[in-house]
């Protein structure tokens, strides 16, 4: 075991988990990408920013990569960085070709082919050009074009001895060296090539096939190095590289590297999340293009998915190849690349890179060195003293009703040191009379808790202190929107018992009454509103480690409902059905949100982990194959909802039936309904986008399409228009839903949010 000893007991298992934090990052593997690694200057946005960049002393590049790698290492700012990388003039590059830009594609392909054909560079460039700006790239960081990575490593070494420490890094560029019999990747860096120029190198990891020629250099061709990996990740795991004290990872690999990959979005889904495209084969060629793009595909996706820490940033679908990308699209690459790096560490402010489970204390405690005996018992000791200088805390310990793992009592920590004195004495008798018997030890009821220590670095503090004010903004929002919403379900709820004595009884069709009504989608847009907040509370909460078991957790049956919902829904993937059959399936797991423009801009969450989302859902594509009429689909789907389903109904064919299986009253249902043909209407959205929908619940069950009951009048007027046009309603949508989100020039005005609905609701 490395470092402080920890041990939790798990509460439902009974285990004693153990666990390793992560060690600092300190080997950076950035992969290649073409005009897409622009992303890569968000990343060293957010490393500055939270002070992560000088954790880093290794750092590889490759193609594109490299160019992110060189700056980064030769120390300088992401602000630098940024300028750099979001203006590289690749059409320069080109060697004159800036007219390309004003060609129509079709000809500036064909003038490409024709370039490429009669080009004795075998490419459209020489490179020479590109080559020119690399060099005063170097220039600008080491004060020579002609540095090498020789320069570089002394330049790291004289600053940490006359400073102490130094903003650059160790490189190491990937380039394939094309002129020998099987091509090989060449690892260029301070021990294998220490008098090649960094530009050189540079240059010949980025030389895209057919964009640039290949480089020369000591009598061989170098090319992409991207051609032969596109990502230099396996290098770092070498001993050598190791963070001191720390092992491999059960995978044998170096746990203090960090990879950060720029996809495409089919990359992302399938390397990233496992969500496999089903290709069909039903020709040859189908078969032989899939052979090509398993052949040329290089890299090791079990090894990105399950073995190392990766930070992936989408590429916005730009062509990597394209040489006159749009400002805007190049910010947005930078702005992707910023979110996800803040994102992935955010997720590792309390993260372990090993976790073991034990049986019991024994097991534990067994595992442990001498030396890791005598620490446990220290930490207890500074427990209980810690503990008695505090009286409010030991009062509050002592009334507790049942042990607490996480809060032990003076009695309890000093009987557990008590025992730890016992069994230290107990393991030292082992070790001098090895083959004698010893009579073990008598190991307490219970285990008390030694949380780990995770890391207290600047980086740490800052995101845990950015989280926090979040978390505290969040719940402010979500206990003034809950206090509205509540408010407007009553009035609502009362609204709908005055003119209406039959809502009281059996009759389920009244209940249909008025759910489009404004003052439900008002309901709706809040219910909507306060899922999104919840989603972020629980996220960030996460983040920092917080139980939440004050919240509305899933019990064991709702959990494993959804995982059985979920299990199902894939089995139907696996097989080949119907496109209206396949528009049914969530996006997402277990969160999918859709939008659909009705009378308000209102962006839905359907959480499949909610039992009433999970029928909403179930029911919803039922009644889109019904009223489609198309009947296969809908037995076939049938299977999955009977596993749902405690009667034999599966389609509702009665407006009672519905209600049932809803199982809910107003003014719920009424949201709920709303929200249930929303659903129906995204599905026919997502066959025919450019058609409006058309499904009602009204004409569905035969029904009555009044609205809710009421002394309505012609002179009243719809809410979502007596707000945007008389109030001047703001859209924020992060804030209160849109339509009632209150202009704040407007916040002395006589009407507030509460006026406005009860206007919409005479």
């Amino acid at each position: 075991m490395q470092g402080r000893p920890n041990a939790i007991v798990d509460k439902k298992s009974g285990k004693i988990i153990v666990q390793t934090p992560m060690p600092p990052f300190h080997c950076l593997a950035l992969k290649g990408g073409g005009v897409a690694c622009a992303a890569h200057a968000g990343l060293f946005n957010i490393l500055e920013k939270y002070g992560i960049s000088d954790d880093f002393e290794h750092v590889s590049g490759i193609s594109g990569g490299a160019i992110a790698a060189l700056g980064f290492c030769m120390g300088m700012s992401a602000k630098r960085m940024t300028e750099i990388l979001s203006n590289i003039p690749m059409d320069k590059f080109m060697e004159g070709s800036e007219s390309w830009a004003y060609t129509p594609t079709f000809f500036s392909n064909v003038r490409k082919l024709f370039s490429i054909w009669n080009s004795p560079h075998h490419a459209l460039s020489s490179g020479k050009v590109f080559l020119e700006w690399l060099k005063a790239l170097v220039k600008e960081g080491m004060g020579d074009e002609l540095a090498t990575f020789e320069d570089l490593d002394r330049k790291i070494k004289e600053e940490k001895r006359n400073h102490g420490v130094t903003k650059k890094k160790n490189l190491y560029i990937g380039s394939t060296v094309v002129t020998i019999g099987i091509p090989e990747l060449r690892i260029m860096c301070a021990d294998k090539t220490p008098k090649m120029p960094l530009a050189f190198a540079v240059a010949a990891s980025a030389a895209y096939p057919t964009l640039f020629a290949p480089f020369e250099y000591d009598g061989h061709l170098y090319g992409d190095g991207g051609v032969k990996n596109v990502i230099l990740t396996k290098l770092f795991d070498e001993r050598s590289f190791l963070p001191p004290g720390i092992p491999f990872s059960d995978k044998a690999k170096n746990p203090g590297v960090l990879a950060v990959n720029v996809y495409t979005q089919k990359e992302i889904d399938q390397i990233v999340s496992g969500r496999c495209e089903q290709v069909k084969i039903e020709k040859t060629r189908d078969y032989a293009g899939q052979l090509i793009k398993a052949a040329s595909y290089n890299e090791d996706i079990d090894e990105i998915r399950h073995a190392r820490n990766t930070i992936t940033i989408s590429d916005a679908g730009v062509d990597r190849t394209n040489l006159y990308l749009p400002p805007s699209v190049i910010m947005d690459l930078v702005h992707r690349g910023e979110s996800a790096a803040k994102e992935f560490f955010e997720n590792h402010i309390f993260a372990a890179y090993d976790i073991k489970a034990y049986n019991d204390m024994a097991d534990w405690l067994g595992t442990l060195s001498i030396e890791g005996v005598f620490a446990v018992e220290d930490i207890y000791e500074e427990m209980l003293e810690k503990l008695q200088q505090n009286t409010d805390e030991m009062r509050e310990r002592e009334l507790l009703a049942e042990f607490d793992p996480a809060r032990p009592t003076v009695k309890q920590l000093e009987d557990q040191i008590r025992f730890m004195g016992q069994y230290k004495n107990f393991r030292l008798a082992k070790c001098k009379n090895a083959n004698e018997n010893i009579i073990n030890p008598v190991y307490p009821v219970h285990h008390i808790n030694i949380p780990p220590e995770f890391p207290k670095s600047a980086w740490h503090e800052k995101i845990k202190y950015e989280l926090q004010q979040r978390l505290d903004q969040v719940q402010q929002k979500i206990d003034s929107a809950e206090a509205e919403y509540e408010k407007f379900m009553s009035e609502l709820a009362a609204y709908l018992r005055s003119d209406s004595p039959a809502l009281g009884h059996d009759d389920s069709a009244e209940f249909f009454r008025g759910y489009n009504d404004e003052k439900v989608q008002v309901l709706v847009s809040y219910n909507e509103h306060l899922n999104k907040l919840y989603q972020e509370r629980n996220t960030i909460e996460c983040k920092l480690g917080i139980k939440c078991d004050y919240h509305v957790i899933a019990d064991a049956e709702n959990s494993k409902q959804f995982v059985d919902l979920r299990n199902k829904l894939d089995a139907l993937k696996e097989i080949n059905f119907s496109p209206s059959m396949r528009l049914i399936m969530p996006e997402e797991m277990p969160i999918f949100t859709f939008k659909v423009t009705h009378n308000y801009d209102i962006t839905y969450s359907i959480d499949l982990r909610k039992k009433i989302d999970r029928s909403l859902y179930l029911i919803a594509v039922m009644l889109f194959f019904q009223n489609k009429k198309r009947f296969a689909e809908r037995d076939k789907f049938n299977e999955v909802c009977m596993s749902f389903r405690q009667d034999n109904q599966s389609v509702p064919t009665t407006a009672d039936q519905l209600v049932k299986m809803i199982g809910q009253k107003d003014p719920e249902l009424q949201v709920s309904l709303f929200r249930l043909e929303s659903l129906v209407h995204y599905f026919e959205i997502k066959e025919k986008p450019l058609e409006k929908p058309a499904f009602s619940l009204y004409e569905m069950f035969g029904l009555s399409s009044n609205p809710i009951p009421g002394n309505r009048n012609d002179q009243d007027v719809e809410m979502h228009l007596l707000i945007k046009d008389s109030i001047n309603c703001d859209i924020v949508h992060d804030e209160m839903p849109v339509t009632l989100q209150v202009n704040s020039s407007q916040k002395d005005d006589e009407s507030s949010t509460e006026e406005i609905f009860r206007l919409a609701a005479r």
